[in-house]
């Protein structure tokens, strides 16, 4: 792996920032009737914080590591969900997860740390543009590149900071298992006239595929199981953070 000196790092962090508010692709989905302003020159300072971890904006990255960091808080402790991640712009009512982090700058950071996108999760749509039962193909390469592990850190009521798999904290509704510690893929949602899909629809991590988020759940189980909180997740409002990480391959 290239090791980059700060310096270079931090520039080729600006010019991936402008390429990817100025893109605009051609097949992308029209924009929603009301979009949430994200504005396309809206970009993110990035500030080096040590030796091998940026910011961008709250958004901490490593890239020694290759791990992303960002705040959020506990939303839902019971009934449905279908996200463990939104921000206030999203679907509230089936989330467990809240932050006030900007999307897109969550995606810059894995680009930064060369994460890979992978569709493959995704159907390809029928000539008339409904849902076909095709799905993308993706060299096997690339999707393994593209899988991550997500975990929480959290202080308990003593204030002793804890961590485990951020899968421990959802449980199938019918069997009340833990929801398998499978892999998630990044895929790094869309842009429409330098719009970012997850700015404007607030969604970030989805258990069902959902284009717009920038990273979807992997199990078979995905659109055919319900989950809900696990009952030991902590009372909405408490904070947490959440901690990206490449997948660990099996040699």
């Amino acid at each position: 792996m290239i090791r980059l000196n700060a310096t270079t790092f931090l520039l080729i962090a600006a010019s991936l920032t402008s390429q990817l508010f100025a893109q605009t692709p051609a097949d992308a989905n029209p924009s929603p009737a009301e979009p949430a302003t994200a504005a396309a020159d809206a970009k993110p300072e990035i500030e080096q914080i040590s030796e091998n971890e940026y910011r961008i904006g709250k958004v901490v990255i490593n890239k020694k590591t290759r791990q992303l960091k960002l705040p959020a808080a506990v939303h839902m402790d019971k009934d449905i969900i279908e996200y463990v991640l939104i921000t206030n712009l999203g679907k509230a009512h089936e989330a467990l997860l809240i932050t006030d982090i900007k999307p897109s700058n969550l995606n810059i950071g894995f680009k930064l740390l060369s994460y890979p996108e992978s569709n493959d999760l995704f159907r390809q749509p029928n000539p008339d543009g409904s849902l076909g039962t095709e799905y993308y193909q993706v060299d096997e390469k690339i999707k393994q590149q593209a899988r991550i592990q997500l975990a929480i850190e959290w202080a308990d009521a003593e204030g002793k900071t804890q961590s485990a798999p951020l899968s421990s904290w959802i449980a199938n509704t019918a069997t009340k298992q833990r929801m398998p510690e499978t892999p998630w893929v990044y895929n790094g949602s869309e842009v429409f006239q330098g719009n970012f899909s997850a700015d404007i629809y607030g969604d970030i991590l989805s258990i069902q595929p959902d284009v717009n988020c920038i990273a979807n759940y992997t199990g078979d189980d995905r659109e055919t199981a319900e989950w809900e909180p696990h009952s030991k997740v902590p009372k909405p409002g408490t904070e947490v953070t959440v901690i990206i990480s490449p997948l660990k391959l099996t040699k």
